[in-house]
């Protein structure tokens, strides 16, 4: 209750009402029509729906479209849903992962699926060390790219081809991958968090996870066994928990060094659980995809071989100067310690929500306009508010 007060106090000092529900009007295509496909399949809260989606979009489309922020802004999120046991966290997750391979379908015909190599799902179940190694080989199209990704990163000595028995691959192959793009799924972040902080290999995993977030061109790792070397990594991480189990790792999320500010926390009003729920509406699932499929193919080509910058038009950077501004007042006035380092990266996650916008509009004039700007803040507010509930 004190937590709640405080923070209706901070939102009264901005003007604002504390956000429960993600506002209706951030609810455009193909968010709209995934979440009305799942209607019928599970109870779970809409704002679980939507922040999973836009997580696999950010995911799917990796540093194939990327925004000039001081530095490139891939599209890449890190988020937790929380809610209590039965918030059906993990079925909104697990349906976001299902569209997945919907969208990557092999059964279906060229231009009805999105190209290879399809984004790359590891279940964050095994050692942290285990984790960074799948990372590797992230985006390997078969066995043979994986044996050649070994000798590229000199676990062996790998030949290039049997007409040239003597040339070997090696570390200045692996630049010939412009990305490896892995979304790593846990249904509980603080098992992960556990996980990273064991000893040996996998103790330095979080400040490992904190430097691939912003997608450096190049990350290298010493674990147990090999080095592994990560070029054009770009990690998404999708999880969820609940508060009270959350609660035991708060203070080793590391507000201040970082790790927390680079989540997105997401919760949503109680729910009335279907006691017998039908299963989602094929239809417009396969609708859905087909509108993510077509927004894909509008910005990377039909072959998905487009990279490119996405810049913000003058009434998009007149909407920005204007929001930020209005964020950076509040912070200097309403926001406590903790929440300020909880917090920091509420801006980064504006630009890759309205970069996220533009993209799922399907056009190809690479431009963010100012209704993206608009709704990519408004959702970036919201989960702001739910780190606000978390910190206190």
């Amino acid at each position: 209750p004190m937590m709640e007060k405080e923070n209706r106090a901070v939102a009264r000092r901005r003007g604002m009402k504390v956000i429960h529900q993600l506002p209706a009007e951030c609810w455009v295509e193909p968010f709209t029509t995934y979440r009305d496909a799942l209607a019928t399949a599970t109870s779970a809260c809409g704002e679980y729906h939507f922040f999973a989606l836009m997580n696999i979009l950010g995911a799917i489309f990796g540093r194939r479209a990327y925004v000039s922020y001081g530095r490139r802004m891939y599209p890449n999120q890190y988020t937790v849903l929380i809610g209590p046991t039965h918030s059906l966290k993990s079925t909104a997750n697990s349906y976001a992962v299902e569209m997945v391979d919907t969208l990557y379908d092999l059964e279906r015909p060229v231009g009805q699926k999105l190209p290879g190599p399809k984004l790359h799902v590891e279940q964050a179940t095994g050692s942290a060390e285990g984790l960074l190694e799948a990372a590797a080989f992230a985006d390997a199209v078969d066995k043979d790219e994986e044996e050649a990704i070994r000798g590229m990163m000199g676990w062996k000595k790998v030949k290039k081809d049997d007409d040239h028995p003597h040339e070997m691959y090696d570390e200045i192959d692996l630049l010939e991958k412009k990305e490896r793009r892995m979304l790593i799924r846990q249904d509980e972040i603080a098992s992960m968090l556990a996980k990273a902080r064991q000893g040996g290999g996998g103790s330095g995993f979080l400040p490992h996870l904190m430097t691939a977030f912003d997608c450096p061109p190049e990350i290298r790792l010493r674990t147990r066994k090999n080095p592994v070397i990560l070029i054009n990594f770009v990690p998404s991480i999708l999880a969820d928990s609940t508060v009270e189990y959350l609660g035991r790792y708060l203070d080793e999320l590391e507000w201040v060094s970082g790790f927390g500010n680079r989540i997105v926390f997401v919760d949503g009003p109680p729910i009335e659980v279907m006691p017998k729920p039908p299963g989602k509406d094929e239809a417009l699932w396969q609708d859905a995809a087909a509108q993510i499929r077509e927004a894909y193919f509008a910005s990377c080509g039909e072959n998905g071989s487009a990279y490119q910058e996405y810049v913000f038009t003058a009434k998009a950077e007149e909407s920005w100067d204007r929001l930020f501004r209005e964020w950076m007042v509040a912070r200097e006035h309403g926001y406590s310690p903790e929440q300020l380092a909880a917090t920091e990266r509420v801006a980064d996650y504006a630009v890759k929500f309205s970069l996220i916008y533009a993209l799922t509009r399907g056009e190809k004039d690479a431009e963010i306009g100012s209704a993206d700007v608009e709704l990519g803040w408004k959702v970036a507010l919201y989960a702001e508010q739910v780190t606000w509930r978390l910190v206190g």
